[in-house]
């Protein structure tokens, strides 16, 4: 049987390989040697090109991190802020009629249907419920103090030049995670945070006087 070191390999044949890794097989790939590392950069790299953030702490200090990063920093090209709306409606009714409703798309149209929810669902759509007013009161603290603002113009330093910079909205519900924004009943508090983020989202581009190629606002949110 012949082995075959993949040290020896082609540069070409190796950089093949990394391409149809995900990231964290191109992670363990790299920390075979410094030779597979070096080959496997630009694979590596390309999976940090486009970023996003919705705005809250943990979000804001992992972006941080990247951006500042002497050699992940110069790969983020795109960066995408989201304004994020949280919705407990879905939760409330749940824990108040004991039902969930849950959805199952049957070819072109989707079937709703509205069971007895378990013991076991109600207790996550207490925690998810908790969970969605703790990430509400920090971000209404966040935005009051303006740190939002300065850990993004923080994190909008370490980058000289973004090739897009995107500002979106999103619905985040207790079951479904984010969600279009068209699921919302109520638009209001979407546009109230949307502007809020907008409004954040310039301050921090003039704090940091990062170069922006293109500026791209709302476009992708569905009105």
């Amino acid at each position: 049987m012949v082995t075959v070191d993949m040290q020896s390999l082609p540069a070409e044949i190796i950089d093949k390989i990394a391409g149809d890794l995900d990231l964290q097989s191109l992670r363990n790939l790299r920390l075979a040697c410094k030779l597979l590392s070096c080959y496997c950069g630009t694979c590596f790299k390309s999976f940090f090109k486009s970023q996003h953030t919705d705005l809250t702490l943990n979000s804001l200090q992992q972006l941080s991190q990247i951006t500042h990063h002497p050699k992940l920093g110069p790969a983020v090209q795109e960066l995408t802020i989201l304004a994020t709306v949280y919705d407990t409606s879905e939760l409330d009714r749940t824990l108040a009629t004991k039902r969930r409703r849950e959805f199952e798309q049957q070819g072109v149209f989707s079937v709703t249907t509205v069971p007895q929810a378990t013991r076991e669902q109600l207790d996550e759509a207490r925690r998810s419920r908790e969970q969605l007013f703790t990430e509400m009161e920090q971000q209404q603290r966040m935005m009051r103090d303006e740190s939002d603002v300065q850990l993004l113009a923080d994190a909008l330093r370490g980058l000289g030049k973004l090739t897009i910079l995107a500002v979106e909205a999103t619905v985040v519900e207790g079951f479904g995670g984010y969600t279009p924004t068209p699921s919302a009943r109520e638009w209001h508090p979407i546009w109230i945070r949307a502007a809020q983020v907008y409004r954040s989202a310039m301050l921090a581009i003039a704090h940091s006087r990062v170069a922006v190629d293109s500026l791209q606002i709302y476009r992708a949110s569905q009105r």
